[in-house]
């Protein structure tokens, strides 16, 4: 069996991502449980945790990192004290883009892997830049700028994600603060290609599209737009992304925006991620308003379910959810936001 679940892991590792890898590697996970070592069930859990986020899965990472950290706790000699918190840092990620966790919940982990940091002598600069996150996406602005603060004063260590990533964080900070120009110059260094990993640019070039036409750079917008596009795969593990060039092409070209919606709403109807579902509704959202605010006689091809009332109602539904949890309506004010913000630029970038 030893052989036959190396034979496993080898195939993962030569495959693309998605459902059918996942699938090879829950059998690695089966053999690893009922014959071999509880390192090699550890590992295989690892591995299966990375491509859960990899696919766009990310409700599948929960059961196999809470089973990894739980034999950590019981056992962490016997593991990679680094491993664990780097995969930590994903789940603080995660979590909260699932309206089924509660905020209570969510600060306990957060909390969970501070002290873990503290334990195995990490500093807290990854603590505070998922705080951060966290507390923007929820609408707290005076606390993601506390958490930025102690974030940008914290000591990089070996937990630090990459100089890219970083730099990409910073910009998102600033543009999410509506400081469009200081945050695409925390991004110059990727921009010219002197920083890059595995996530940038890809995910820097989404998230500056609209930044940029807000900064007057259109033709720097269309540019990298081009670009970017051409890194995203296709399915559900991108569909973040794909989602700001929706909106973007929501403003710039309705015909482009109108395959993206044909090609990736399947997706976005089969994910299971709140936060991933709302923002490509939200963005199908806008381009049903730029789309049908002139008499057309093309329909998108989509599920016929998927109408402009259907995805208003989704989008107002998760909204909901989120601002609920939240205690908040911060949400429910993104999408008008939004909305608007489209309206007006589609003006701007017309005249």
């Amino acid at each position: 069996m030893k052989e036959r679940y190396e034979q496993l892991r080898s195939k993962a590792w030569s495959m693309p991502s998605g459902n059918q890898k996942l699938r090879v590697l829950e059998e690695s996970i089966r053999l690893a449980d009922e014959y071999m070592s509880k390192q090699q069930a550890y590992d295989a859990r690892m591995d299966y945790t990375d491509e859960a986020l990899m696919c766009g899965c990310g409700e599948r990472m929960f059961i196999s990192f809470g089973w990894c950290l739980s034999e950590f706790e019981r056992n962490p000699g016997d593991y990679s004290s680094h491993h664990i918190l780097w995969h930590y840092k994903w789940i603080l990620n995660q979590v909260w883009r699932f309206t089924d966790f509660p905020l209570e919940l969510i600060n306990r982990m957060f909390e969970d892997f501070k002290t873990k940091c503290l334990k195995y002598d990490y500093h807290l600069g990854p603590y505070y830049k998922n705080l951060r996150a966290f507390a923007m996406a929820r609408g707290d602005v005076s606390a993601a700028a506390e958490a930025y603060l102690e974030w940008k004063r914290a000591r990089r260590d070996a937990l630090s994600d990459c100089q890219a990533c970083d730099h990409d964080a910073l910009g998102q900070h600033h543009y999410q603060l509506g400081h469009y120009k200081r945050g695409l110059q925390k991004v110059k260094q990727i921009f010219d290609g002197k920083i890059s990993c595995r996530s940038v640019p890809k995910n820097t070039y989404s998230n500056a599209l609209l930044p940029l036409l807000e900064a007057g750079r259109a033709e720097q917008a269309a540019a990298i737009s081009r670009k970017g596009l051409r890194l995203l795969a296709e399915g559900r593990g991108d569909l973040d992304y794909y989602a700001d060039y929706l909106r973007y092409y929501a403003i710039v070209d309705l015909p482009k925006a109108k395959r993206i919606v044909e090609r990736l709403t399947p997706y976005a109807l089969q994910t299971r991620e709140d936060w991933t579902r709302f923002k490509f509704l939200l963005a199908v959202r806008i381009f049903f308003s730029q789309w049908y605010r002139k008499k057309r006689r093309s329909v998108p091809a989509v599920p016929l379910h998927v109408t402009p009332e259907w995805v208003r109602d989704e989008c107002d539904r998760l909204a909901a959810a989120f601002d609920k949890r939240n205690g908040n309506s911060h949400c429910s004010s993104l999408i008008e936001r939004q909305l608007e913000q489209a309206q007006r630029l589609s003006k701007e970038t017309s005249r």
